[in-house]
């Protein structure tokens, strides 16, 4: 494909994408010190603010900007359908819970597949708004 903004998308979405699977292929040790050093940052200025409900966070925000790069990527082709960054961010989501599976001290969960989704989801349509309005 010729189109230089599907090709730019394109590698921002497989340069998350990689960031992503990173992020799951550290232990859960080494993952959870990054949180909890993040979460010292954070308690600053949002005390309530759990390591759970920031890792969940963490997960929404990853496949937020995903779905952001797939809509980039998919939007100026010919047969653009919201669908397809949306099945791109699900097919990564779970690839993703299952490579944790294989990490030490981590595992998999489908709770953490329906986050990733609606991150992509928000996402996605965020994303679709702008375009759409920038294009007019």
């Amino acid at each position: 494909m010729k189109n230089p903004k599907f090709r730019f998308w394109l590698i921002c979405s497989a340069l998350w994408m990689c960031f992503i699977f990173f992020q799951s292929s550290l232990s859960a040790q080494v993952s959870a010190t990054q949180s909890k050093g993040l979460l010292a940052v954070l308690n600053h200025f949002w005390p309530e603010l759990t390591h759970d409900l920031l890792r969940k966070i963490a997960h929404f925000a990853e496949y937020f900007i995903l779905g952001c790069c797939t809509l980039g990527m998919f939007f100026n082709t010919k047969d653009f359908k919201v669908s397809k960054p949306l099945l791109f961010s699900l097919l990564t989501a779970v690839a993703d819970e299952t490579l944790q599976i294989y990490v030490d001290g981590r595992s998999s969960e489908l709770l953490d597949v329906w986050i990733d989704l609606a991150g992509a989801l928000v996402g996605v349509l965020i994303f679709w708004a702008i375009m759409t309005i920038r294009k007019k």
